[in-house]
């Protein structure tokens, strides 16, 4: 589903955020507006030209469709237009944020052209996509998720199950996570909470800011395979940049097992993350489970897997 999104046009008129943030000048000149999700992103990438959202065809096709298409005057490119506390898709784009719209002549020749030097940056059934797809997904709020072996975004509505039972979770494993404490310092203040817990701090934090939901979030020794410290500060550096570049707010932290013998792992308290894009997040590190919480209620272990419901 959309989000909200803030920027101080004052102090850093390039830079919008997940979250509202405190000034650092007295004019205080705050914008607001609705934007998509990382996932909902890379769907109406999907979407609009037919081609995998991430792959090594992006060079050949960025090239071609900046020459081809043309940001949405309406919208200013956002696709959605912004309402009092909510959003409607852009009736000018239908949500796509640009011209042509999905399956024009230019773009499926475009998609022709990159077909020959990379055929599995089609995606199927990209000739079925119309106009009024995009809109479709975001306004019944389908699941969506990535497919990490195609690069390619899946969604259905009603029948995407994100796997995340703590049953699904080796019980040695289980027990490791349930017995960890997830630690962060937010506003000078430290917060660490375990699975089952609530957290006073944590929640005056998020009424702060305007949000409801946190995920701590690890990239070290993914699958529970313990990696150099290099190799996993190098993660770690990545998986920072990733979240910034989705303008949510993130707090260095760190996860403290019970069990002396296995040592401390940096981690990134998210705030304002909902659970699925966590997760999603999560999957892309290789992480067997990661935490999640809302305003006042209790923290939960979520598994890192997903699947299609079979109903």
């Amino acid at each position: 589903m959309p989000q909200r999104f803030w920027q101080n046009a004052c102090c850093e008129p390039g830079v919008w955020r997940g979250s509202p943030q405190r000034c650092r000048c007295s004019d205080r000149k705050q914008g607001v507006h609705w934007g998509l999700t990382m996932h909902e992103s890379m769907l109406r990438y999907q979407l609009q030209y037919g081609l995998a959202p991430i792959g090594p065809h992006r060079k050949l096709a960025d090239r071609l469709l900046d020459a081809a298409t043309r940001s949405c005057r309406r919208c200013r490119g956002q696709g959605l237009l912004a309402l009092m506390a909510s959003w409607r898709i852009c009736p000018a784009c239908h949500g796509y944020g640009g011209l042509p719209l999905p399956n024009s002549p230019i773009l499926t020749t475009i998609r022709a052209e990159i077909a020959s030097q990379y055929p599995a940056a089609v995606i199927p059934g990209a000739n079925d996509v119309g106009p009024d797809t995009l809109q479709a997904v975001l306004e019944s709020r389908s699941g969506i998720v990535q497919d990490l072996k195609t690069g390619a975004m899946l969604w259905d509505s009603g029948k995407l199950a994100i796997e995340t039972s703590a049953s699904a979770i080796p019980a040695d494993l289980l027990r490791a996570y349930q017995t960890t404490a997830f630690c962060a310092t937010v506003d000078g203040r430290a917060i660490c909470v375990r699975p089952g817990d609530t957290n006073s701090e944590l929640d005056q934090a998020l009424r702060r800011r305007r949000v409801t939901s946190w995920a701590f979030i690890t990239a070290w020794n993914p699958g529970s395979t313990q990696l150099s410290r290099r190799e996993n500060d190098i993660r770690h550096d990545q998986l920072k940049n990733d979240l910034a570049h989705l303008g949510l707010e993130v707090f260095e932290g760190q996860g403290e097992p019970a069990n002396p013998g296995w040592p401390p792992e940096r981690s990134l308290l998210v705030l304002g993350i909902s659970a699925q894009e966590a997760v999603a997040i999560g999957r892309r590190y290789g992480q067997i489970a990661i935490v999640v919480g809302e305003t006042a209620r209790e923290a939960t272990l979520l598994g890192c897997t997903t699947s299609f419901r079979n109903e």
